[in-house]
């Protein structure tokens, strides 16, 4: 497979810019370079023991320190990470952070120049025709969302805020580039384009201005055409302007005001003042004004008096009688070259980690027929996913299944115990989503076929007198008819199909006012709102109102000849399973599992997969020996296939085991769900072996389970175990991260959500398969405390961390502390003053009081903690789907998922933080 800048390779191994080109670092020998930092930590059969040993190798000498550093900044100049960064590390290498933070910085100013390239080279689009430069405070020339020629590429000018296709926060130097589809934004990524432009020997005329060194007597001036100095920076990094004020940001220097000095916001509110006699002065209402070293504080939360400390946090006055003897031993946190040390500890992990390489000790996809089990809980069933999303794959492509449904006729039930084919035969066909009702064990073609949307120009609700739920919902637009719908462009047929039936669930939108009730509601977990079709005619619908989720609902509100509605039909209810996840993993690996061969297709080597998911089940209840044996669906099917190869001459086995589970082990202690995980693999993998006469096993691909799903009981035990199994077997099994960034109703994802993570899981297969690396998670590592500070070391595949919204529900959130919560040893929540993202691998979190003996930091809790079971940090992987964000008015997709986001657009394959559970330990190191 086209190796396009891997991630440790491009960040810490780059060759050096010479004229004669640059050489890449292989990773075993960065794996090498790095291990010092983690204080000679051994790297044995691709695995990594610990990473807390930097910062007591930064602290053994200064000495040994100053000697880690410039053989880092050598390191750094002969493996590349560029010709000035390697000499600012060398020449700046007094510490063993001062090394770290170059070699950060330069490798994290590379990844923002080309992780626009790398995006947009997976997806075949460079080279860019760039178009020059962009205005994005003004829009100059004008971009519009979703219009441009592919491949047009700007450097932005301006920085602003002008929206295209949902990027609206424009940096300069940034590229603006159009796909086809919509507008990308490239942070960074213009800088070698527009930086040749900016280059003068002694000043540059701009705009009128003279910006350069034209008198010679200072670093930097900037002057006017004639000459004059407005601005001058001289050799000793000394600022000089001509003018009475400086504006930072929302804060104004004033040189001008009644006193020596004010410092004003941009309302011009004094927020501190030097008078004419040189006294300082903090306006009425400072909470904590500072004078050098002493701080004051005045006391809120009902309290009254003031408290005097220094800056490390000691105090040296308290007249509240409450805070002088608790704060005055409470040291004041962490400081800058501790949190680098712990960063650069946190770095040096991750690329030891990316640095790990697969055996041949475990199965790959080598057979004619290489199996797939698809096993867990009903969030790999795809419960709520309708319509689904992969459709129409290619017979050629050689991804199958066996059967007419990838979840087999037995799905509806827990007590089969075999595999029963969709369809009744269990002949190999091209793997696609499909839609199933439960109720009534059956196949179903209308979702995504059969289009019924409505935008009548009136309409009336009348409500019924003798029930409130129920009303009567009236058109007089003739040229709306209910009962018609339209045919799909995937269908294969057009013109006009069966619209809307009796039984079928419908969604309305565009109603205002008190009786904008009627609108679909998107609810954290689950819709209300929707409404149960009771009858219907060309121009009339007699409804009851309905819910799904956690949610109840209110009566229907009456109108008369209200335009600007919508109605459409809804798939999203609890009796239909719909796009699997393992579907989209199987095509997406599947054409990863082709180009990296240079094969268009290959059918002496296909994929098979069979989803053996149970929906409501402990993992007692779904090993080996419980009664019913439903453990023994997997082991069916593959006895199916087994008799399927046999008849056909062709060689078959087990390479994976997928899995995503937990929601009903809410009681389950951590030792025992990881006991039972352990003995669910060697068993399952033992019973395949017999079966196929396999030499390997097979893996085990693990998903983290999360949302409303999540448990907390013994800290989180059911996710600990997940990620601890992984970590513990790194060959033998992997952990591919957590579907919570994807929108979902009452713990299961809509079907754009299911074929996302089926995306996901492809991408780490092709990974471990096709590159021959072993794939690893987002987590947190380890948490560590000195007073009322908590820093947080996390691992990532592609640093650094970033923060941004996630799906909750139905809707895209960031959550409070971006949602990460500490708790004491009893589970109860400890407060957060603050939490920030303060290295690229590092986030400190501020709690308003030091955390007691035995605490936790959770990652993405359920229950009650204001997490939902999701997070906010992702790393910077800039893969994305193959497969798009899509829906089409009319095929059953929810009001809040075609709200979200445009069909068409593409889905970032960026890793998030799985949840997680570390207990912090006291202490300044790492």
């Amino acid at each position: 497979m086209l190796d396009l800048f891997p991630e440790w390779r491009h960040r810490i191994a780059r060759a050096a810019e010479t004229s004669s080109g640059f050489t890449p670092t292989p990773l075993a020998t960065l794996a090498e370079q790095v291990a010092p930092l983690l204080n000679g930590t051994p790297y044995i059969n691709g695995a990594v023991t610990t990473a807390t040993g930097a910062a007591a190798a930064a602290e053994a000498s200064n000495q040994s320190a100053a000697g880690q550093a410039v053989a880092a900044g050598q390191s750094a100049g002969q493996s590349g990470v560029s010709a000035v960064a390697a000499k600012t590390a060398q020449t700046g290498a007094e510490t063993a952070r001062d090394s770290a933070q170059n070699i950060g910085t330069a490798a994290a100013n590379i990844i923002a120049q080309a992780a626009f390239r790398i995006s947009q080279g997976m997806g075949g689009n460079l080279p860019f025709a760039w178009q020059g430069f962009w205005n994005a405070a003004t829009n100059t020339p004008a971009l519009t969302s979703g219009a441009g020629t592919k491949g047009f590429a700007y450097v932005v000018t301006n920085a602003g805020t002008t929206d295209l296709d949902g990027n609206a926060a424009w940096e300069p130097f940034d590229i603006a580039y159009f796909n086809g589809t919509e507008w990308l934004r490239g942070a960074g990524a213009g800088l070698p384009v527009a930086a040749p432009k900016f280059v003068a020997t002694v000043a540059a005329q701009v705009a009128g201005m003279l910006l350069g060194t034209a008198s010679g007597g200072n670093a930097f001036e900037i002057a006017d055409a004639q000459g004059y100095q407005l601005t001058t920076i001289d050799t000793q990094g000394n600022l000089s302007t001509a003018g009475d004020t400086i504006q930072a940001g929302s804060m104004r220097f004033d040189a001008d005001a009644p006193g020596m000095l004010q410092i004003r916001d941009t309302n011009g509110f004094v927020g501190w003042e030097i008078d004419a006699t040189g006294a300082v002065q903090s306006p009425d209402g400072a909470v904590n004004p500072s004078l050098g070293p002493i701080a004051f504080e005045i006391v809120e939360d009902g309290l009254t008096g003031v408290l005097v400390m220094d800056r490390t946090g000691y105090v040296a006055f308290d007249t509240t009688g409450l805070f002088g003897a608790a704060l005055a031993n409470t040291p004041s946190g962490f400081t800058a070259a501790e949190i680098a040390r712990h960063d650069a500890a946190n770095l040096a992990r991750s690329a030891l980690l990316s640095a790990r390489r697969a055996s041949a000790n475990y199965a790959a996809p080598v057979w004619g027929y290489s199996y797939c089990d698809s096993a867990g809980q009903s969030e790999l069933m795809g419960w709520f996913s309708v319509p689904p999303r992969t459709v129409n794959t290619s017979a050629s492509l050689g991804a199958l299944m066996m059967g007419s449904m990838v979840y087999g006729a037995e799905s509806g039930t827990n007590v089969s115990t075999d595999f029963v084919p969709g369809g009744g035969s269990s002949a190999l066909q091209p793997i696609v989503g499909t839609s199933y009702n439960i109720t009534t064990d059956e196949q179903i073609t209308r979702p995504g076929n059969q289009l019924c949307a409505y935008a009548p120009s009136n309409v009336t609700i009348v409500v019924d007198s003798s029930n409130a739920q129920q009303c009567t919902l009236t058109t007089t637009d003739t040229t709306t008819d209910f009962t018609k719908g339209t045919w799909s462009a995937t269908s294969g047929q057009s013109g006009t199909c069966p619209g809307l039936q009796v039984g079928d669930t419908i969604q309305m939108d565009g109603f205002t006012g008190d009786a904008a009730s009627n609108n679909l509601q998107a609810l954290i977990y689950g819709l209300t709102q929707a409404y149960t079709v009771n009858s219907v005619s060309a121009q009339s619908l007699t409804l009851t109102v309905a819910s799904y989720g956690n949610g109840g609902s209110q009566n229907p509100v009456a109108v008369s000849g209200v335009s600007g509605v919508s109605i459409q039909i809804l798939w999203a209810g609890g009796y239909y399973l719909g796009e699997a996840q393992c579907v989209q993993a199987s095509v997406s690996f599947r054409r990863f599992q082709l180009q990296a061969r240079g094969l268009l297709t290959d059918p002496s080597r296909q994929l098979v997969t069979y989803c053996s998911a149970i929906g409501g089940q402990s993992i007692a209840a779904l090993s080996k020996g419980a009664n019913p044996n439903i453990y023994n669906r997997g082991i069916s099917a593959f006895q199916t296939l087994a008799g399927i190869a046999q008849a056909a001459n062709v060689s078959f086995g087990c390479y994976l085991i997928e899995w995503l589970q937990g929601g009903n082990d809410g009681s389950t202690s951590y030792a025992t769900y990881l006991a039972a995980l352990e003995a669910y693999h060697t068993t399952k993998a033992a019973d395949y072996m017999a079966i196929s006469g396999q030499t390997t096993p097979p893996r085990m691909e693990i998903a983290v389970l999360s949302q409303f799903n999540g448990t907390t009981f013994d800290n989180m035990g059911v996710h600990r175990a997940q990620v601890d199994y992984c970590e513990a077997n790194p060959d033998r099994a992997y952990c591919i991260g957590a579907v919570y960034p994807a929108f979902d109703y009452y713990a299961h994802v809509a079907s754009n959500g299911e074929a996302w993570f089926g995306a996901m899981r492809a991408k780490m297969r092709d990974e471990l398969f096709n590159g021959g690396r072993i794939p690893f998670c987002v987590r947190m590592t380890a948490a560590t405390s000195l007073g009322r500070e908590i820093l947080v070391d996390f691992q990532a595949p592609v640093p650094p961390l970033t923060i941004k919204a996630a799906g909750v529900g139905q809707e895209s959130l960031t959550l409070p502390n971006y949602g990460l919560v500490v708790v004491d040893g009893s589970g109860n929540t400890v407060p957060i003053a603050s939490t920030a993202l303060v290295g690229e691998l590092t986030i400190l979190i501020t709690l308003t009081a030091p955390p007691p003996a035995g605490a936790w930091v959770y990652c993405a809790p359920a229950g009650g903690y204001g997490a939902d079971g999701s997070s906010n940090i992702f790393d910077s992987d800039p893969t994305v789907a193959s497969i798009p964000y899509q829906w089409t008015a009319g095929d059953g997709t929810s009001f809040p998922e075609q709200k979200a986001r445009t069909s068409g657009s593409t889905m970032s394959l960026a890793n998030p933080a799985v949840p997680y559970a570390v207990q912090i330990t006291p202490g300044a190191t790492a």
